[in-house]
C-alpha cells in the first residue's frame, strides 16, 4: 500500500501540475529542474486492530523546490501559491485506494544554506493518512519477504535480467 499510495501522489500530480517536474534523488540527476518536487513517506505508527492486522497510519512529504536568483522573498512569493495550491490538490483524496482520505497537516520551510545560496527555496509539505494491513497467514510473510529479498533489494548489486538493445549499422 506505501508504494501504490507514493505512485497515486506522481500520478496526481503529473496530470493536475504537469509544469511541476517530480525530481528521483536516485537517479543521480545533478541540475534539479527549476519548479520541482520529491515525496516519500516519513514515518509510520501502527495500532492493533482486533482480529485483523494492524491499523498503520503513515506521513508523507513532498517537498517542493522552487529557483527565483531575484531575491528571498521573490521567492517565497513565488512559492506560497505552489504550497496552497498543493495543498488544496491533494487535501482529502484517497485516489480510489482503500485508505483514509490523505489530510493536510502543514509545511516547513526546509532550505539550507546551499540550496539558498543557489537561488532555490524548499519547503516540505505533510500529509497523513491510515489504512488497514491485515493480517498475513506466515507462508505469505515469508514468501513476500524472498521476492523482496530476491529482485529488490539486490537489484542495484546484481540486476535480475538485463536487456540487449542492438541497433543496425549506418553505412
Amino acid at each position: 500500500m506505501l508504494a501504490e499510495i507514493e505512485a497515486a501522489i506522481i500520478d496526481r500530480l503529473k496530470v493536475k501540475a504537469p509544469g511541476l517536474a517530480y525530481f528521483d534523488a536516485a537517479k543521480g540527476e545533478s541540475i534539479l529542474p527549476p519548479i520541482c518536487y520529491q515525496l516519500a513517506i516519513t514515518r509510520g505508527q501502527a495500532e492493533s486492530a482486533p482480529g485483523r492486522g494492524f491499523n498503520q497510519k503513515v506521513n508523507i512529504s513532498v517537498w517542493v523546490g522552487l529557483v527565483n536568483l531575484r531575491s528571498d522573498e521573490a521567492r517565497r512569493r513565488g512559492v506560497y501559491p505552489l504550497l496552497e495550491s498543493l495543498a488544496q490538490m491533494l487535501h482529502r483524496e484517497d485516489f480510489g485506494l482503500p485508505c483514509a482520505r490523505l489530510r493536510y497537516t502543514g509545511f516547513e520551510d526546509v532550505t539550507v544554506a546551499e540550496e539558498r545560496g543557489e537561488g532555490r527555496v524548499v519547503y516540505e509539505l505533510s500529509f497523513e493518512t491510515h489504512f488497514v494491513v491485515d493480517k498475513q497467514d506466515p507462508e505469505e510473510t515469508e514468501e513476500l519477504l524472498s521476492l523482496t529479498m530476491k529482485y529488490f533489494l539486490n537489484a542495484a548489486a546484481a540486476p535480475a535480467a538485463t536487456d540487449v538493445i542492438e541497433t543496425p549499422e549506418t553505412p
